[in-house]
């Protein structure tokens, strides 16, 4: 960890330079074996000291591996970026009906107000996109 602070912050300069901010992306256990949670995420932005390097919270990773939506509360000072998928089959928002008002109500509560993607699979992208849309809007 201690390593990869150092490597993150030499990438932060590169990244400044360009007026970028780098996010580290926790992932879940199935498909990642460093960095695996919020708390793992935020020591590596932390130890790597430099504004241009941030944290990315994704619900389908907290979610796959029973994460805690306090967790963004406990780290949302560092979430630049988010995404979001259903945990069943990683479907787009609203296929399986799950709650996502958890993890946006844990956003809200720290002033996130940047963007979300919609991390999924997608089947007919047209019309689930517009679903997926009016599901996360609550109509």
């Amino acid at each position: 960890m201690k390593e990869f602070g150092r490597l993150l912050h030499q990438f932060g300069s590169i990244a400044q330079r360009y007026g970028v901010t780098l996010v580290v992306e926790p992932l879940n256990k199935a498909e990642c074996n460093f960095i695996t949670s919020l708390a793992e995420g935020a020591e590596a932005v932390e130890r790597c000291n430099h504004l241009n390097v941030r944290l990315l919270a994704d619900f389908y990773h907290m979610l796959k591996d029973g994460e805690p939506v306090s967790e963004v509360v406990r780290f949302g000072q560092l979430i630049r970026h988010t995404h979001v998928a259903e945990l069943a089959g990683r479907g787009f928002p609203g296929k399986s009906r799950e709650d996502f008002r958890p993890f946006f109500q844990a956003l809200e509560q720290v002033g996130y107000t940047g963007r979300t993607v919609l991390e999924c699979t997608w089947g007919n992208i047209e019309t689930e996109l517009e679903s997926s849309t009016r599901y996360l809007r609550g109509e």
